[in-house]
């Protein structure tokens, strides 16, 4: 008995430790946008944005940004090549910022006029900080390309697991909320 205990705490031990790798946790918050398993989403996220809105809030705000009565938003590529920076150690926890090249389609409920292509382009372009953003006559949807960042934080608030966070260093946000000003100076940005 004691022997299948011991043999059951270190599986379990194991399979949690394992799950909570940087590129695991990446990797199945990708996934979950993907399959568009936005609780899923949350469960991988930084607990803290929680104290500043409320999860049912935030789970119904991404539900509404990805279909909604204009558009219905997903994930082209079922997976990704990610990039991974080097482990910043500081005083607010343990940091890495993830790259990966995104696709999204987003799909118009309603028929995009000729005349219209160009203005919802740069519209696109703008709002989402993208490369490339181009028109599907026949899916009358847009194909946007990008470079998406993203934080990984491990810290006393994630109890030390490693959870994600949206990053872009050219825009405030949670980041700068949670951990300052100058904490995009201490990742070198």
């Amino acid at each position: 008995m004691g022997y299948r205990l011991i043999l059951t705490l270190f599986v379990v031990t194991n399979f949690a430790f394992s799950q909570n790798k940087p590129e695991e946790v990446a990797k199945l918050w990708y996934q979950s946008y993907y399959q568009k398993n936005f609780q899923k989403v949350l469960e991988c996220s930084y607990p803290e944005i929680f104290n500043v809105i409320e999860k049912n809030e935030l789970l119904d705000i991404i539900h509404q940004s990805y279909d909604n009565e204009n558009f219905s938003m997903s994930y082209m590529d079922e997976k990704v090549n990610f990039q991974f920076s080097k482990e910043f150690d500081l005083a607010e926890g343990k940091f890495i910022i993830v790259s990966f090249p995104l696709r999204v389609i987003v799909q118009q409920k309603s028929l995009v006029k000729a005349e219209e292509i160009e203005a919802y382009k740069e519209f696109y372009k703008n709002r989402m900080v993208a490369e490339n953003v181009s028109f599907d006559v026949i899916r009358n949807s847009f194909i946007i390309e990008k470079t998406d960042m993203q934080l990984l934080v491990k810290n006393e608030h994630t109890d030390e697991q490693w959870k994600i966070i949206q990053f872009d260093p050219k825009k405030k946000g949670f980041v700068q909320i949670f951990f300052g000003d100058t904490f995009l100076e201490k990742l070198g940005f």
